[in-house]
C-alpha cells in the first residue's frame, strides 16, 4: 500500500497511472508528427511524400522490433537479473546516442521572426 495524503491505495494503482500516462505521452508523439511535416520540408528540402514514407517505414519497421525486444529483453532479465542488464543498456545508450548525435549535419537555422536575435533596423522614409 502507498500512503498518498490520508489515503491508501494499492501499488497497483499507481503502475496504472504511470503506465496512462506513458500512454497518453506516447500517442502525442505518434499525433503530433504532422506538425513537423513543414518545418522537414523546409529544413531538408524533401518532399511531403519522402517524408510521410520514412515514417510510414519507421513506423512498420519499429512494430515487429517492439515485440522481438519485449521477448528478448524479458527473457534476459529473467536470465540474468535486471541490475546487469539496465546498465548495459545505458552503457550502450550513452556509447552509441553521443557519436550519432555529433555525427548529425548541422544546419543554419535562419532566426525566428520575432525573437530577440532578430533586430531590423526601421525603414528608412525618403
Amino acid at each position: 500500500m502507498v500512503r498518498i495524503g490520508k489515503v491508501k491505495l494499492h501499488y497497483a494503482w499507481v503502475v496504472l497511472f504511470a503506465a496512462c500516462m506513458l500512454n497518453i505521452a506516447s500517442r502525442a508523439d505518434h499525433g503530433s508528427f504532422g506538425v513537423f511535416v513543414e518545418p522537414l520540408v523546409e529544413l531538408f528540402g524533401w518532399s511531403r511524400g519522402e517524408i510521410s514514407i520514412a515514417y510510414s517505414v519507421a513506423f512498420i519497421v519499429g512494430l515487429p522490433a517492439v515485440v522481438i525486444m519485449g521477448w528478448l529483453g524479458g527473457f534476459l532479465f529473467d536470465v540474468s537479473g535486471d541490475y546487469t542488464w539496465s546498465i548495459a543498456a545505458a552503457i550502450l545508450t550513452t556509447c552509441l546516442g553521443i557519436p550519432l548525435a555529433l555525427a548529425l549535419p548541422r544546419h543554419k537555422r535562419p532566426p525566428v521572426a520575432g525573437s530577440k536575435a532578430v533586430i531590423k533596423p526601421a525603414p528608412v522614409a525618403g
